[in-house]
């Protein structure tokens, strides 16, 4: 994606979304509609409403994007860098938990990630992510559902997220 635009698109998605101005998401349609793929076929009036509500999430390198189980009402598009995808083999192998009661972090060394003190999860050793079966990069859209128990996404890079309310893209394409 053109660096640019996706500077402008970054810059709008940050704004509050009453602040977010209808001609400038429709300025960024276009782009998005060719870059965006699994998109492409939403209607203008879709984008626009999509974009108004839309968030912007930014993960450094060898984050995890955190597993959600339960949760399943977000999309994800990445803007920049990029997610790999692995299958733990193990089913007893889970994301790292922080414990808010008493702030003690713990790690799961089996799986080769560690936790830092704002709990953030960082990749020590990518040899026990064990299998890859796929790598997303700008463009590509992410259900939250694709994120199951034994399923971890990880960044590659600095990665730039689109937030997209799942529940809200589903009710404007129902219209």
């Amino acid at each position: 994606m053109d660096s640019g635009t996706v500077g402008r698109i970054i810059s709008l998605i940050s704004e509050p979304p009453p602040d977010r101005c209808e001609k400038e998401i429709l300025e960024f349609l276009p782009y998005l509609k060719a870059k965006i793929f699994a998109l492409s076929e939403m209607s203008t009036d879709t984008w626009v409403e999509v974009l108004k509500h839309a968030k912007y999430r930014k993960l450094r390198k060898n984050r995890f994007l955190k597993n959600t189980i339960g949760y399943t009402d977000r999309l994800y598009i990445v803007l920049t860098g990029g997610l790999s995808v692995f299958i733990a083999m193990q089913q007893s192998v889970l994301p790292p938990i922080v414990d808010s009661k008493n702030n003690m972090i713990r790690s799961i060394r089996q799986f080769g990630i560690e936790v830092d003190s704002l709990g953030l999860v960082k990749v020590v050793e990518e040899r026990y992510l064990n299998l890859a079966i796929n790598v997303l990069g700008p463009g590509k859209v992410v259900e939250e559902s694709y994120r199951l128990e034994n399923v971890h996404m990880i960044t590659d890079a600095d990665t730039d997220l689109m937030v997209i309310s799942k529940n809200l893209y589903e009710r404007t394409m129902q219209v």
